[in-house]
């Protein structure tokens, strides 16, 4: 019993390691649209999404079903920079899925 509430314990820091590192890539993705001309408090605007804090401060699972709807809206955007290419941006952060 004592081995699995471990487990559980390591689990649930691996999880809080993660909901960090998702929002880190919010950040940075805010940080690389707002540097492609979108406005700083509200870069996903355009895009349809809420402002960084709000998508930060959604439940894990809701968020990262938003971040991936975001990162699709994000590819279909016309622009001249590779924003998800931007060294600010950690793409493996905003891939990670919550079942």
């Amino acid at each position: 019993m004592r081995a699995a509430w471990a487990r559980r314990r390591k689990e649930e820091q691996r999880v809080g390691e993660l909901d960090a590192e998702q929002d880190e890539a919010v950040d940075g993705l805010a940080g690389a649209l707002a540097g492609d001309g979108e406005p700083r408090l509200a870069p996903f605007k355009s895009l349809g999404f809420e402002a960084p804090g709000a998508i930060k401060s959604q439940a894990q699972e809701a968020k990262g079903k938003t971040i991936g709807k975001l990162v699709a809206a994000v590819r279909k955007r016309k622009t001249n920079k590779d924003v998800l290419g931007a060294p600010i941006v950690n793409p493996s952060a905003l891939t990670l899925t919550w079942r």
